[in-house]
């Protein structure tokens, strides 16, 4: 897989994401649980787009293999 290095690093930055989030809400407490999900959502919004884009690049398909069934089309 061509994209293998790319995904390897972007799983690294989404890692490196999860501990600065960790890091900032620690400077934020005490914090009252319901507001945990607001204090973390942009660390949140940013792990699913990294998400989105290991999708992406993982489900590329390599020239001359054969389609996944959810690629092929009617």
């Amino acid at each position: 897989m061509k994209n293998l290095s790319i995904v390897n690093k972007l799983i690294e930055i989404k890692s490196q994401i999860s501990a600065l989030g960790i890091e900032y809400l620690e400077t934020q407490m005490p914090v009252a649980l319901s507001d945990i999900g607001k204090t973390l959502k942009p660390f949140v919004e940013i792990g699913s787009s990294i998400d989105q884009a290991i999708k992406k690049l993982s489900s590329d398909v390599d020239p001359g293999s054969i389609p996944k069934s959810n690629n092929l089309q009617s």
